[in-house]
């Protein structure tokens, strides 16, 4: 991949109603905390959505047309948390983590993307309340929440977020925990048709254009076919006949391998409620 040329293309995102700069990478900060797991080995596949099938929302999730991955994917993680603690599914509110992200940038007003980092540390400090006390709907994108959303949030923390390293996400899937990452997107890699019908991304090709970045929840992986996985919140308009489920993605783990092609990983340990 180092001889690789990429061009990116800034206004792919404006004409592809699935494309947005959702996710931005960020780097590591000295008070990150580090995920370690003691396992030197691990099964060669780990299918969460096979070990708790209904700790994930029965229809995959869709951003629609905002940037929101990074909230969609890190609340899809902590209701699968709550699932594991409780054996109930909740439906918990992706709209409000996304804002609560944004709002440490300053950024309430804009619909440009979020960090990982930031979407934790509000489900840290503030909670993620359920869906019925912020509806997705466009007209609360820029939403402050309620005193009462955020009392309601306020049951509904992460008590134990940790940064990931890439070599260590496979060990965290085994250990039960699936890992929110970002990955850049390339144009026919992630919106070809075969990506589109299947939820297959594929590496990307010599002159394939990037346009932006994207979060999902990684949540399986199978060294035999070489592939990682999970939901992602494009609805099932992409990815329709994947495998697992429809509106899932599967990519390389050499995707997930390469640091020019994805990075910023994090889960939590807690699975409190």
């Amino acid at each position: 991949m180092s001889d690789t040329t990429f061009v990116y293309d800034p206004n792919f995102s404006r004409g592809n109603p699935l494309a947005g700069p959702g996710w931005l990478a960020e780097h590591p900060d000295v008070n990150d905390r580090p995920y370690s797991v003691a396992v030197s080995t691990i099964p060669s596949s780990v299918y969460l959505p096979r070990l708790y099938p209904d700790a994930f929302q029965p229809v995959v999730e869709d951003q629609i047309d905002t940037s929101s991955c990074t909230g969609n994917a890190s609340t899809a993680w902590k209701e699968f948390a709550y699932f594991r603690r409780t054996g109930r599914r909740p439906n918990f509110s992706r709209l409000l983590t996304y804002w609560g992200a944004r709002s440490y940038r300053g950024w309430q007003n804009q619909d440009n993307g979020a960090f990982i980092r930031d979407c934790f540390r509000w489900m840290a400090e503030k909670g993620v309340a359920l869906e019925s006390f912020h509806q997705f709907k466009k007209e609360n994108l820029f939403l402050a929440p309620s005193a009462q959303v955020l009392e309601q949030a306020a049951r509904h923390k992460v008590t134990d977020a940790r940064r990931v390293e890439r070599t260590d996400v496979l060990k965290a899937i085994a250990s039960g925990y699936p890992v929110v990452g970002g990955f850049t997107v390339y144009n026919d890699a992630v919106f070809g048709e075969a990506a589109q019908a299947t939820g297959l991304i594929r590496l990307p090709r010599d002159g394939e254009r990037m346009s932006g970045g994207h979060a999902v929840l990684f949540s399986w992986y199978d060294e035999a076919l070489g592939l990682v996985g999970g939901p992602n919140s494009w609805g099932t308009r992409w990815g329709r006949g994947n495998r697992i489920r429809p509106g899932w993605f599967e990519m390389p783990i050499d995707y997930l391998l390469n640091p020019s092609l994805s990075d910023d990983f994090w889960t939590a340990t807690d699975l409190t409620l």
